[in-house]
């Protein structure tokens, strides 16, 4: 699994040609996702650039509606203009669910230390792109992957009730995912890692990745990802010598 809870993005001066008028770059940078930055083209180039080093090794667009024929490519460049990591030209929406919008997540072989991050974000078949946020950074590994049990929890504030007639109405809401895992068996080398995200409390949104092996299918590895916020706060008890354990449930955004 993968957790990571510094988005370097945020330190960084992002710019995209082509975006419509009050829809720009600086909305790439909130957390708010209806504020988009709003391509004018079914291609985007997106540069970050950062004025000291920044140690990159997993770069994130969550949320972004795309075809399946969609593909993305990111490079990482050092001051002198020399290319650090490239991922090559790669599907952005590997397989799975084409109705919801995709959370395209690259990550590099190994972290690289890095002044410029460009991102080639090609889907030809639409005429505008819509961006609600970029995220990189390093993504955390644990030493034991969550529990059984660790999937997505869809939230529906809609209500139905009976008219005296005994017709069925339904008042809609609105619809969220929540991503709950246990974490039974943390390493005596990750507690002060899991401490730290326990301790950024509920203020601040991470990215998740509960699934980085390979066998899985793209609905099953895209419904273990989420980018959002902690529920609550909670509890890291000592289970035995060396091994602690917790729990932790993520709301999407």
């Amino acid at each position: 699994m993968r957790m990571l809870y510094d988005n370097a993005a945020d330190r960084a001066t992002i710019t995209l040609p082509s975006t419509a008028p009050g829809l720009g770059a600086a909305y790439l940078q909130t957390d708010v996702r209806s504020e988009v930055c709003r391509v004018q083209s079914g291609s985007a180039t997106i540069t970050a650039a950062w004025a000291a080093a920044e140690t990159i090794d997993t770069v994130v667009l969550p949320a972004v509606p795309l075809s399946a024929a969609a593909t993305v490519r990111a490079r990482l460049y050092d001051t002198a203009n020399v290319v650090l990591a490239d991922t090559g030209v790669l599907q952005a929406h590997p397989g799975g669910r084409t109705a919801r919008p995709v959370d395209v997540a690259l990550y590099l072989p190994a972290s690289v230390s890095a002044r410029r991050l460009v991102i080639n974000l090609v889907d030809a078949g639409r005429t505008w792109l819509d961006l609600p946020r970029l995220i990189a950074g390093v993504a955390h590994h644990l030493h034991y992957a969550p529990g059984y049990g660790a999937g997505p929890v869809i939230e529906d504030t809609g209500s139905h009730q009976r008219s005296a007639a005994g017709d069925l109405r339904t008042e809609l809401g609105t619809l969220s995912r929540t991503l709950p895992f246990d974490l039974e068996w943390v390493h005596e080398d990750d507690h002060g890692l899991v401490l730290d995200i326990l301790e950024c409390g509920i203020g601040r949104s991470m990215w998740i990745d509960l699934v980085d092996e390979p066998g899985f299918s793209p609905s099953e590895r895209a419904a273990m990802r989420i980018y959002g916020r902690q529920d609550k706060g909670g509890a890291l008890p000592m289970i035995a010598p060396r091994l602690h354990q917790t729990r932790f449930s993520f709301l999407g955004w």
